[in-house]
């Protein structure tokens, strides 16, 4: 049987600013010149634009950067090598506030193609015997707890017009309202709306459409000034901003016409219309990506809500969507904890990432093997 090496995190997703806690699992049965655990934590940003100019020249733009970069680290050493045996050591460390989310994305047109990512992960191996190593990836979500927690406390929008009459007392104002239901919504869900209307004049309600917009941007830094620009290409100053979709895409459209809505001077509200967020492509369907706003690409969404009436008159108004968020860590949540990881030898020290018997004893480790609450 050969040497193990385990890394388990408290959580398979976390939010800025939070505090990530974890331990490193050590299974030594064969001898071993290992004396040590050694953790590295690393996230960054990488994008790459392929696109052929108005000359027909394949030209390439790539941009990447660093957002955390803890390398390294040494959780634990000791003088000798490890006795057979099995052995735990915790970490913690925190998330810093201002980097950007988990995100992936890709796509092509005739002329292009490009591809943008935001990954971050925790690497552990052993001192003195490298090839002895685990590498996690980490989900992070772009927001802080408090604004998940108030997720649901979402803001509504209004939108009125007149409808005149012969006399002015006969004008009647019509009201659409729209809100969405949650501020931030998981990539592969549906993000919910409830649309009111207030239609006390004649005019009859004769259809609906709503739309899930998309705006993704490419940022290049120092892009090289030989690059000559296709007609979605912007430069300023050292930077080329890239709309690769050539601005908003509708990503997806929902809607109803007078067989699906209540017909006529209709007053009411349509409660829990599903938008899913999904996205046709050559393959099939797939999950839209997460919003981000890195350095070199930002992603955001919102949904436009259009409402026509029987006088061709139409009002619409786009609710934009805080966040949508990385489908949770399904790698994470299916790991199971090899038996001998319940019995090892707890081992502390001191680095950046080390932590007190006192907070083992804490929910935040609670999960882990050899930490569980009773």
């Amino acid at each position: 049987m050969n040497n193990e090496i385990v890394l388990r995190t408290s959580k398979g997703e976390y939010h800025l600013e939070s505090a990530v806690c974890g331990a490193v699992y050590l299974n030594i049965c064969r001898p071993t010149e290992a004396n040590g655990i050694r953790i590295t934590f690393k996230g960054g940003e990488k994008c790459c634009y392929e696109y052929e100019d108005d000359d027909g020249k394949k030209k390439q733009l790539k941009s990447e950067s660093t957002h955390v970069d803890f390398s390294d680290v040494t959780l634990f050493s000791q003088n000798g090598y490890f006795d057979l045996g099995r052995y735990v050591f915790p970490f913690r460390f925190q998330l810093p506030k201002d980097i950007p989310g988990s995100f992936k994305c890709s796509g092509q047109t005739a002329k292009s193609s490009w591809s943008a990512t935001v990954s971050y992960s925790i690497k552990a191996c052993a001192i003195g015997a490298e090839d002895i190593q685990v590498i996690q990836p980490l989900v992070i979500y772009e927001a802080e707890l408090e604004d998940l927690k108030q997720g649901q406390f979402t803001s509504a929008k209004d939108s009125s017009f007149e409808v005149s009459g012969f006399l002015p007392r006969m004008r009647k104002r019509v009201h659409v309202t729209a809100k969405l239901l949650d501020n931030y919504v998981e990539c592969g869900s549906n993000v919910q709306l409830r649309l009111i209307i207030t239609n006390p004049s004649k005019v009859k309600l004769t259809g609906f459409s709503i739309k899930l917009i998309r705006y993704l941007t490419l940022h290049m830094r120092d892009a090289p000034p030989c690059v000559k620009a296709s007609g979605n290409m912007q430069f300023m100053n050292d930077a080329c901003q890239i709309s690769p979709e050539s601005g908003p895409l509708v990503v997806r459209t929902v809607s109803g016409n007078s067989e699906t809505i209540i017909i006529g001077n209709f007053s009411g509200g349509l409660d829990k219309l599903q938008l899913p967020l999904a996205e046709n492509v050559p393959e099939g369907t797939r999950d839209v990506s997460p919003s981000v706003t890195g350095k070199h690409v930002k992603n955001q969404y919102g949904v436009e809500v259009a409402v026509t009436f029987s006088n061709d008159h139409t009002e619409s108004f786009t609710l934009p969507i805080s966040g949508v968020l990385p489908r949770t860590n399904t790698n994470w949540s299916r790991w199971r904890a090899p038996d001998w990881t319940f019995h090892c030898e707890t081992k502390l020290s001191s680095c950046i990432f080390s932590v007190t018997e006192q907070m083992l004893r804490t929910e935040a480790f609670s999960g882990l093997p050899m930490f569980q609450v009773l």
